[in-house]
């Protein structure tokens, strides 16, 4: 998928409303994973998370969502796991449906996003007086650049 395709499916995403269970799944369908890498996430042969309603794609991302107002304690949980670094996720990923939360692991960087707006379900948190940026590109910048 080139990155004007995984526009329109992170925008398609965030249309719909936000379904837990299925998040993870859909977010990686966003980015171009086939549906068989997806089939077998969801029968858990392939997901090796150790954290409650994650997801792990080897080599990739470990998601999980969590209730509301929990994003930075899973964000935390998802960082301290052993599977991320053991199956060498590069990206963790963390929401609530209102809140998402996200750190590129090799470099540090993290990404927050609050409340529902056109991508994903979130909005950019952004100094009050500064430029809002726009979500898509901070997205693309961060995660699918680098996929």
């Amino acid at each position: 998928m080139n990155a004007v395709e995984i526009e329109q499916a992170i925008s398609d995403l965030a249309e719909q409303p936000f379904d837990a269970e299925n998040f993870p799944y859909a977010f990686l369908e966003a980015f171009g994973n086939k549906e068989t890498v997806i089939k077998r996430l969801k029968s858990g042969g392939e997901n090796k998370s150790d954290v409650q309603n994650g997801v792990l794609q080897r080599n990739n991302i470990h998601i999980a969502v969590c209730k509301v107002g929990e994003t930075n304690a899973i964000l935390d949980a998802l960082r301290a796991s052993s599977a991320t670094d053991k199956f060498k996720a590069k990206f963790i990923l963390a929401t609530d449906g209102v809140d998402f939360e996200a750190e590129d692991l090799n470099t540090g960087e993290t990404e927050e996003y609050y409340q529902r707006s056109s991508l994903i379900g979130v909005r950019p948190k952004v100094p009050k007086g500064t430029q809002d940026a726009e979500p898509s590109y901070r997205i693309q910048k961060n995660f699918y650049r680098k996929w």
